[in-house]
């Protein structure tokens, strides 16, 4: 079985999905949910500065578009 977010899609930080829109969209959606249900917040890690960067800017992005 394989990790899925909120909206049943893949969170696999493989090269090759981690610069997919869908696995940022929902891994943002993912880190979401648990900040809902964990009192004292989380520690988030990433695989480089250039993931967490490019997550860090669709998740903005997505804002304004909500």
């Amino acid at each position: 079985m394989s990790p899925v977010g909120p909206s049943d899609i893949k969170l696999n930080s493989s090269f090759r999905t981690r610069n997919s829109l869908d696995y940022q969209v929902e891994l943002g959606n993912t880190i979401i949910n648990f900040l809902r249900v964990i009192p004292d917040g989380v520690l988030v890690f990433f695989p480089s500065y250039t993931v967490m960067d490019d997550c860090i800017r669709v998740w903005r992005e997505s804002v304004g578009n909500a």
